[in-house]
């Protein structure tokens, strides 16, 4: 028996193993599958992340877009860091790295005010959005005021 994997580095083409099909009828068989007569089944599948990026229910070569290295996906996802080290020194270590890195924003697990300041030291507020999670004794101080 043979390995379907060529391994000569080349990619392997199926597009002469089958007939090419429109997308119309791609649409159509799906429709048939869900056993209903009109597109109104099919759309139904439709879904949207949470971050707002809408999800068809088909796919096809003209729908696939590649954005160039060094140019910023159309769509807005968060490239985030999330620090939850009790060590404010190596925080700030972790983030300005992850900054450099190309992070987008920060969540940071806050120990204290002094954390805070500590590991966001050097970090450009304006550029970089900060979550801030509060841990219990942050919790229970707030509690107190």
């Amino acid at each position: 028996m043979t390995s379907p994997i060529d391994n000569s580095g080349t990619p392997v083409s199926l597009d002469s193993a089958f007939s090419p099909v429109s997308r119309q009828q791609w649409v159509d068989m799906a429709i048939a599958g869900l056993g209903s007569d009109n597109n109104d089944a099919l759309q139904a599948l439709r879904r949207t992340t949470l971050e707002g990026i809408p999800l068809e229910v088909l796919y096809d070569s003209m729908d696939t877009v590649t954005p160039s290295l060094g140019e910023r996906s159309s769509s807005a996802l968060d490239n985030r860091l999330c620090v939850r080290t009790s060590d404010a020194d190596l925080a700030s270590n972790n983030i300005l790295q992850g900054l450099q890195g190309g992070i987008h924003s920060i969540e940071l697990h806050a120990q204290s005010p002094d954390y805070i300041a500590t590991a966001l030291s050097g970090v450009k507020l304006d550029l970089a959005p900060v979550s801030l999670r509060a841990n219990h004794t942050m919790n229970n101080a707030r509690r107190l005021y």
